[in-house]
């Protein structure tokens, strides 16, 4: 009697240690017990229960099946024999062992739990599903039944159904992130991305470094157009994972929406040095590639995209896309190439693949060789205004100006010429001679859109901003989706005080680029005019967000804070201005009126006498 009490004892330390994680210890106990009693069918369970923790799956096995040779009726030791199946992925033996545990008790809950488990690995979802439902009527407060129900159905295409299971399964357990995940996963499976947008949100809540709800999320805020929101999402997620290829190729497609093809390249690079078979990636990078006009890596990309994906329509189109625009250059380049090296000087095939590396982004090739075709005619007009538009695309304006000087004189109706020299002189600062340069321009050919926008500028800068917003108009009937074309009429119209018509043409331009330089800073500006501080606040912090040095954002910033109360943040804003411009009288100003508000009244006072001497410094200068 004794000594059953010992083994008894022994026993339940031995489980005591085991919940307490302490498996070696637990272990050393029911050694001893086993050492005194080698058929203890409980302490062998027990120790099988060990080793299976401990990842000693095929000792653990041997030890089930020892239980389950004594006792054929063990229903735990058939559960947990399945479950160790399961690790070692021999998955048709765990549903023999589930199923035996289910024969034996048809109300063992846990069992259809495991066995419904092993059917979804298998992608066996009806019988998934069939397990889950005896398991909810068995246990219909079980959250944990209803998710993995809701998960199956949710693999089974059925998202309504997956959600009506989240849906009780949250009722039960609103504190399980992995249930708002896996809803929003539904939701965003049917286009519902704002109800997406706040599953993931409520699951990020629940655990703040999930990546999969930061990067579907992203996704969601992406396709709802909220694009800032979806690159803050893609950045936290790929600080908790800075490796993950597919995070990154989807980064690199949103700046591919913002236009940032520069920054959407290095996305798409890194994803690929993490996985070079991602045909995806490759497809990603073409496109920017396209856009810069670097026709050579846009074509290289897109035929490894074929490589390692032929049979996706998405890089057929492609191909057909980057080719359209590109392969005729490439042909060009090849014909005239195989010319030259048969026929040597022949200047029409110098020219004609001069061209053609103009048009695929090779601005140094196409200078070498229009300069040859240059060199053996010095009057060649066309050659030297295509010469002129490479050393602009290069940057070299004072070059391109002589080119195209020579090239005016010598083609007077060219308005290609005229046009390009007119947008020198504007990047030069001479809008007089820009604005004539346009005029001859569109007196030659009144049918290119960037000729009345590129007069229309010039017009802005020269504070003609009524004929200005003329030839937007005209520009934009020409191209109506160029996004450049309704902000500068926008900026105009700003110029002229006429703001519903300039919130109209910033918020269209909005549309068609989120990012378009000055729209966000301009509506910003007209809000404040309209006493719409909560918006002029936005959209100055948008303009801060992309560019922190902007101390004329700053200023607006304060302003609206300064008209919302918020005079504390107001004097942080203008200690930005200050910071950056020392000498402005108005940030001094208005932050002493802030400063006032707070009841600061020592500090007002400092910011005021500094505003006084420097505005009789400016005095001083000017007189």
């Amino acid at each position: 009697m004794a000594e059953d009490q010992s083994v008894s004892a022994a026993l339940e330390d031995a489980c005591k240690l085991a919940d307490a994680g302490r498996h070696i210890e637990a272990l050393a106990k029911l050694q001893v017990v086993l050492k005194n009693d080698p058929e203890n069918i409980e302490a062998i369970y027990q120790r099988a229960m060990m080793r299976w923790y401990r990842g000693e799956d095929e000792r653990a096995i041997e030890d089930f099946s020892t239980v389950i040779k004594a006792n054929s009726r063990h229903t735990k030791a058939y559960h947990h024999r399945a479950s160790v199946y399961v690790d070692i992925d021999d998955f048709e033996e765990a549903i023999l062992n589930y199923s035996k545990a289910i024969e034996i008790d048809e109300n063992y809950f846990d069992a259809y739990l495991g066995r419904g488990t092993t059917f979804a690995i298998l992608n066996r979802m009806d019988e998934a599903i069939a397990d889950y439902q005896r398991a909810i009527q068995l246990q219909p407060d079980s959250a944990t039944a209803f998710q993995l129900q809701g998960a199956a159905w949710q693999s089974n295409g059925d998202h309504h159904k997956a959600i009506e299971n989240f849906n009780k399964s949250i009722s039960l357990d609103p504190e399980d992130f992995n249930t708002f995940l896996r809803r929003a996963f539904s939701y965003k499976a049917l286009d519902e991305n704002q109800k997406a947008v706040h599953d993931y949100t409520q699951a990020i809540s629940l655990k703040n470094d999930c990546h999969p709800a930061l990067l579907n999320r992203a996704q969601s805020l992406l396709k709802l157009g909220r694009f800032r929101d979806s690159l803050k999402d893609f950045d936290q997620a790929l600080s908790i994972d800075p490796e993950h290829a597919f995070t990154l190729c989807e980064r690199g497609y949103l700046l591919q929406q913002l236009r940032n093809h520069d920054q959407a390249i290095e996305d798409f690079t890194h994803s690929l040095r993490i996985d070079p078979t991602m045909a995806k990636a490759r497809r990603g990078r073409a496109i920017s590639f396209t856009k810069l006009g670097n026709g050579e890596r846009a074509v290289a990309d897109v035929q490894m995209a074929m490589a390692l994906d032929p049979d996706s329509a998405e890089t057929s189109d492609l191909r057909e896309y980057v080719y359209a625009r590109f392969g005729q250059y490439y042909d060009a380049i090849a014909d005239n190439s195989r010319i030259i090296k048969e026929q040597g000087d022949d200047l029409a095939a110098y020219f004609d693949r001069g061209y053609a590396y103009l048009e695929i982004g090779e601005y140094e090739k196409a200078v070498h060789d229009f300069s040859f075709v240059i060199t053996k005619n010095s009057e060649d007009a066309k050659a030297l205004c295509n010469r002129g538009n490479a050393f602009i695309k290069i940057g070299n304006y004072r070059l391109a100006l002589n080119d195209l000087n020579r090239a005016v004189d010598l083609g007077p109706w060219d308005a290609v010429a005229w046009n390009n020299r007119g947008a020198i002189h504007a990047k030069l600062g001479d809008f007089e001679k820009a604005l004539n340069d346009h005029d001859k321009a569109i007196a030659r050919d009144g049918s290119h859109a960037i000729y009345f926008f590129n007069r229309a500028f010039a017009l802005v800068q020269l504070q003609q901003d009524a004929r200005a917003i003329e030839d937007f108009t005209r520009s934009i009937e020409l191209d109506p989706d160029n996004a450049q074309a309704f902000a500068q009429r926008g900026l105009a119209y700003y110029n002229l005080r006429q703001f519903d018509d300039c919130l109209d043409d910033l918020n269209h331009a909005l549309k068609l680029n989120p990012e378009e330089p000055a729209c966000h800073f301009y509506r910003a500006s007209v809000h404040l005019h309209q006493k719409l501080y909560l918006n002029s606040l936005d959209d100055f912090a948008h303009v801060l967000e992309a560019n922190p040095a902007d101390s004329a954002a700053w200023y607006g910033h304060g302003v609206s804070n300064m008209k919302l109360g918020r005079f504390q943040r107001a004097v942080d804003d203008f200690t930005q201005v200050i910071a950056m411009d020392r000498k402005n009288i108005r940030a001094y100003l208005l932050r002493a009126d802030s400063y006032k508000s707070l009841g600061r009244d020592d500090r007002a006072t400092m910011d005021r006498d500094k505003a006084r001497a420097l505005e009789a410094d400016q005095d001083a200068a000017s007189a």
